[in-house]
Order: C-alpha cells, then structure tokens, then sequence
C-alpha cells in the first residue's frame, strides 16, 4: 500500500512491493491481488498495524483511505510515532463498514 494509486495498482499485473505482500497470505499473485482488492473495496473504514523493518515496534491505526494513509507513513508525511521509530511495514488489516465499529476494534486490539 506504499503506491497512492491503489485503482491502478490492483489493475496492473506488476508485482505488490513487499509491504503488501507481507499482510497477504502466501500465494499466487493474481490471488493475492483478488484477496487485496476484496478487502479494499468492499469497506470504509479500516484498522491496520504497522511494524518497522525488525518487526520490534508495533502501530495499530484507523483510517478511511488506507492508500494514501501507507502513503504517508511510508514516505514520512506526518510528525509523530511512526515517523520518529520509522514504522511503516503493514502486517494487519481489517475492513469495516461504521466508522464507530473501527475505533471500538481499535481500541480494543490496544
């Protein structure tokens, strides 16, 4: 999710860049981008962990664009945690609907 062109993305037959692949289970990659886009596009909201490269530091999130939000953490868009201990690897990712389920959700996985 590091590219802020999600659409052109799980069109393209070009491989996902290793922060994708890691929240994905393993498989084919025309699989893989099925899974990704039915988690994409059937939701508003999503709850989401980061970790940095070593796997020792843990970020749980909320967003509704998780594009550009990966986007921004990646590219160090935004002061704060995941820019001060370079967090920026995702590792989990759940959709949801109502914007008050994903921060219940999030609040609860804290």
């Amino acid at each position: 999710y590091c590219h802020p062109e999600l659409p052109s993305l799980l069109s393209s037959r070009a491989p996902f860049p290793t922060v994708i692949q890691s929240s994905l289970p393993y498989c084919h990659p025309e699989r893989q981008r099925r899974i990704l886009k039915a988690k994409v596009m059937n939701n508003n909201y999503y709850v989401y962990f980061l970790t940095n490269w070593n796997n020792k530091v843990l970020y749980i999130g909320v967003t509704n664009n998780i594009a550009r939000r990966i986007y921004e953490h990646k590219n160090k868009l935004i002061d704060g945690f995941t820019k001060k201990y370079n967090v920026y690897k995702l590792v989990y990712l759940e959709g949801m609907n109502d914007v008050e389920a994903a921060i219940s959700r999030e609040k609860q996985l804290k």
